[in-house]
């Protein structure tokens, strides 16, 4: 497992333990299992190592994505994976777990 999968196992289990609603843990705990995917397949193993141009590719990933039937993600969609991506970075910095993504 990557220093990544960890921090959002560690988010994951934060969530719990401050109450979140059991479907907002499972639907971040998808869209970051997502992210995790276009990370490792980026090489970027460990959160201090992505940044701001990885995420804006991220975003330019979700954008470009097509569902099996052709059409592409909603900008609703879009924004429902990226939210959970913006926020488990905040986290990290607000813990004092890594430094602001540059």
């Amino acid at each position: 497992m990557t220093s990544l999968e960890n921090e959002i196992r560690d988010y994951i289990d934060w969530m719990k333990v401050h109450n979140y609603a059991a479907t907002t843990i499972e639907n971040r705990r998808r869209y970051l299992g997502y992210f995790c995917d276009f990370a490792a397949s980026r090489g970027l193993a460990a959160p201090g190592v992505v940044q701001l141009e990885d995420l804006v590719a991220y975003q330019d990933e979700l954008f470009c994505h097509r569902k099996r039937d052709g059409q592409p993600l909603s900008f609703g969609t879009q924004v429902q994976r990226l939210v959970p991506v913006t926020q488990f970075f905040s986290w990290l910095r607000r813990g004092h777990r890594m430094s602001t993504v540059t």
